[in-house]
């Protein structure tokens, strides 16, 4: 009997070890930076039943770094990467920043949606005016190199710029309506944060957090 408990010990004690074995490594790859361009079909969030992927993202991720990146620049023009790392108002910058553009993307989804339930398009000179501002982001994108490390096409990138165009359109009918100033309903206003308490998102953390935001598109 001892030999067949000690023996039965024994497995279990092997298959705990696989176990922790696994998670162990798991773990360690979840904690992993992703390489950005490999990963573009993974879904990033969930919005009102609407998958986003790392595809999706990818004109927020590149907006937002090249906005925080100008920040860094002035802080230390010889070492940017110093800003990415300050830790201010509880977070890194860069944490700051993946949350940003995440934010960014959520509201652009939630709003273009209200915008197709509502038929609402671009006009002409609105059209003219994305297709420059669509060049221009894509000039400075190519400058760096970023839609090769991003891993996607001038397509790509027009088309998130295109939902955020009509997105901010319809933003600014819904503060209208709502006797507002359009940038409450930023992402970061006060009655966007009600609204968006009536809509549903998931955002796969797993995914998200290994954005490793300000090596992206960047150089540091």
């Amino acid at each position: 009997m001892r030999k067949i408990r000690k023996h039965i010990t024994t497995i279990i004690l092997a298959v705990l070890a696989v176990i922790a074995g696994v998670y162990a490594y798991n773990y360690h790859d979840m904690k992993q930076n992703i390489v950005y361009n490999e990963h573009l079909e993974d879904v990033a969030v969930n919005v009102n039943g609407k998958e986003l992927t790392l595809r999706d993202m990818a004109f927020y991720v590149a907006y937002e770094e090249m906005n925080v990146e100008k920040q860094a620049l002035v802080y230390d023009s010889d070492n940017p990467n110093k800003y990415w790392n300050i830790h201010t108002n509880g977070e890194f910058v860069r944490v700051a920043a993946r949350k940003a553009a995440m934010s960014m993307a959520i509201h652009d989804e939630i709003f273009y949606e209200m915008a197709k339930k509502e038929s609402i398009t671009l006009t002409d000179d609105e059209k003219a005016a994305l297709k420059n501002s669509e060049k221009d982001f894509w000039y400075d994108l190519s400058d760096i190199d970023g839609a090769k490390k991003l891993g996607v096409e001038k397509k790509d990138i027009y088309s998130s710029m295109e939902k955020s165009a009509i997105a901010r359109k319809y933003q600014e009918i819904y503060a209208g309506l709502d006797n507002a100033d359009i940038t409450d309903y930023d992402f970061s206003g006060g009655r966007y944060e009600k609204l968006l308490e009536k809509n549903n998102y998931k955002i796969k953390e797993k995914v998200w957090k290994r954005v490793d935001m300000g090596n992206v598109t960047l150089d540091h």
